[in-house]
């Protein structure tokens, strides 16, 4: 958090406002104002930090193995699978639960993640791959140069400005040095070059900001099944956030996302029949993962490896994910 004096917001968590929680115990909130504190929690050792989980009344039967596993994962990074069974008044864990239940929710987390960016890959790929194909075919191989391709001439200067920085970092790149050992220094590379070292960010929001009368850009959401642009370019947004989560190891699992999926108004023909309880949570986006996989690799083994995966940590709630309960009868769910 910012060290401000006084800040015009309110701290949302990801799960049951947890951090708004610690929050108001914290600081005294008056017209949403928050005064600092001086920080005065002095280091723990992992002995230490036992102790103290012990003390809060969570179950711990191994201490070595404990220990071992708090010299590998650091206790604050744990303490984000800790606060849904934690009584946020007192500190203390509520009912009975175990270090090794908590390790499980991590482990179980980390497989989603490793699940979710190794299917990422093919979406990213995919996604590079038609953002070069379909406007070059119909601009040209600098259509991204020409502001007439897109909504808003400054923000496409400023995505250009950034083209050029990820083109320098990446100068070591043999196709890149061949190209401008062969042609002018001064002259950008034509799409097939620039984009390949684009970061998804980026090239998200290319997309985003061409023009949405460009069959081009009609022709790239349609590739992933998804009818209306607007829609594709919300997902593929949504799936460069998450791909980040992932890159970065960062909790998933209960996440309420900033930059969720938008849930079409003409759903494909093989979609989910039951209401999600939100597009904010990971059961839609993977509804949103599943379904671009399946346009662009129908023979993907995702759904089982999910399902897999669940079997492997059944103790794991889905329902704090969006899962609805009646999820693994629907249609979409069973190819």
């Amino acid at each position: 958090m910012r060290r401000l004096d006084s800040v015009r917001f309110v701290l949302q968590d990801d799960f049951n406002n947890t951090c708004q929680a610690y929050a108001e115990r914290y600081a005294q909130i008056g017209g949403f104002s928050f005064f600092r504190m001086k920080y005065t929690k002095p280091a723990l050792s992992i002995n230490d930090q036992i102790r103290l989980l012990e003390g809060r009344g969570l179950i711990i039967t191994d201490q070595k193995k404990t220990e071992k596993y708090l010299s590998n994962i650091s206790y604050y990074r744990l303490s984000g699978y800790l606060y849904p069974f934690k009584d946020l008044t007192t500190d203390n864990f509520v009912g009975t639960i175990s270090f090794d239940e908590i390790i499980d929710l991590y482990l179980f987390d980390r497989g989603l993640r490793l699940l979710i960016f190794d299917a990422i890959e093919t979406i990213e790929v995919t996604f590079r791959t038609q953002l070069i194909y379909h406007p070059a075919i119909s601009g040209g191989a600098f259509w991204f140069e020409d502001a007439s391709n897109f909504d808003d001439a400054g923000r496409m200067n400023e995505h250009l400005n950034k083209l050029g920085e990820e083109i320098k970092r990446s100068s070591g790149e043999v196709f890149l040095k061949h190209f401008f050992n062969k042609y002018d220094e001064d002259e950008a590379p034509p799409c097939w070059i620039a984009f390949e070292v684009l970061s998804l960010g980026l090239l998200s929001k290319f997309y985003q900001n061409m023009r949405a009368s460009l069959k081009a850009k009609k022709d790239i959401a349609n590739h992933f099944g998804v009818a209306h642009p607007v829609v594709f370019q919300s997902w593929i947004r949504s799936v460069t956030y998450v791909r980040n989560i992932c890159a970065h190891h960062s909790r998933l699992w209960n996440r309420v996302l900033t930059n969720k999926p938008t849930i079409p108004h003409r759903p494909p023909s093989l979609w989910i029949s039951s209401s999600p309880s939100g597009n904010d949570k990971i059961y839609y986006f993977l509804c949103c993962l599943a379904h671009m996989l399946r346009e662009v690799q129908p023979k993907n083994s995702f759904i089982s490896r999910l399902k897999e995966l669940f079997a492997k940590h059944p103790n794991v709630s889905k329902s704090v994910m969006g899962f609805p309960n009646n999820w693994e009868s629907e249609s979409f769910w069973q190819r």
